[in-house]
């Protein structure tokens, strides 16, 4: 008999099909199939080692068929692994590598492995985008305190092209979060099914230079009552001359060569003030080209609507 023939047999004396059920000829029939290469037959030697059947309970043993299943690209197999990483079932636990393969078999149509990734993330919606990078705004189960936490999803545009602009990236935020370790933190990376890195960050709330402030990368908690800033890659990136960020809410003086400060955020964020009174984009309707650069330069400002008090603030935030 080949290896899918012995599985077969082991199957029904699992569940007693045309035979009398029985434990451990289903165990020994799935053994018989592993060691000739059935990737299937591998699982469910796993699976038998995992609860019991037919063969003393034995969690490394189960981990380690299971690795073998996977390792052949055995969609079933990978999930079984992401549940021994998870749980720390004959394997050092380890979150990372749990979500990791619950995720190849979740890409691959695996249920289990689409469940168990669609739990660690809920409440997934786009916020803003811009040159760099897509931010999502999203709940994060914190396996190991058992607790969600409201996050964003930063996902860098292109990264599985160009690491090295992921790395610099990444390396912006380790370096913010080892300075003010309160203030900004990496929960984690992971990846998109096209290949683009996501990083997932805590919501920051710490003065910082920011240089690509807008209404895309502000983020409102759920009762609407605090508001946080995330995207801060570019509150790094310092390179001389270089422009960055959305043209309506760059600061005159920054398309005249001076450097980012505070103050050209504090303008970026009287941008966003008269979008939250019309409820428009900046300039809406005014293609973003060198006229419109021009004219920012030479004064131009959005229109601002609302009580006095409140279109004072916006034009002192635009006008310094």
């Amino acid at each position: 008999m080949d290896s899918e023939q012995l599985r077969e047999l082991g199957l029904k004396y699992e569940d007693g099909i045309g035979v009398e059920k029985d434990e451990k000829k289903a165990f020994e029939y799935y053994i018989k199939a592993a060691e000739l290469g059935n990737s299937d037959a591998m699982t469910n030697v796993s699976l038998c080692y995992y609860y019991g059947i037919g063969v003393e309970r034995n969690y490394q043993k189960s981990f380690e068929f299971c690795k073998r299943s996977a390792d052949l690209g055995n969609v079933k197999g990978m999930s079984c692994v992401g549940r021994c990483y998870e749980n720390g079932d004959g394997v050092d636990q380890d979150y990372n590598k749990a979500y990791e393969y619950y995720k190849k078999s979740a890409n691959m149509g695996v249920d289990t492995g689409m469940y168990s990734v669609a739990r660690c993330y809920r409440n997934v919606k786009e916020f803003g985008k811009g040159g760099f990078a897509t931010v999502y705004d999203a709940d994060w189960f914190d396996s190991i305190n058992s607790m969600w936490w409201a996050v964003a999803l930063k996902v860098i545009h292109d990264s599985n092209k160009n690491g090295q602009e992921f790395i610099h990236e990444l390396k912006n935020y380790c370096e913010i979060g080892y300075k003010s370790p309160s203030f900004l933190n990496c929960h984690g990376v992971s990846r998109n099914d096209y290949g683009d890195y996501i990083i997932v960050l805590g919501i920051a709330s710490k003065e910082l230079v920011h240089r690509d402030l807008h209404s895309g990368n502000i983020l409102q908690a759920g009762n609407l009552q605090h508001a946080y800033i995330t995207d801060l890659g570019l509150s790094k990136n310092e390179k001389e001359g270089k422009i960055c960020g959305i043209l309506p809410y760059i600061a005159p003086e920054i398309f005249v060569g001076q450097p980012y400060t505070k103050a050209s955020d504090i303008y970026s964020l009287g941008v966003i003030a008269t979008e939250i009174s019309t409820g428009q984009r900046a300039f809406d309707g005014i293609p973003f080209d060198n006229y419109l650069v021009s004219r920012i330069i030479n004064g131009s400002r959005p229109k601002c609507l609302g009580p006095d008090c409140y279109i004072k603030l916006a034009m002192k935030c635009m006008y310094g």
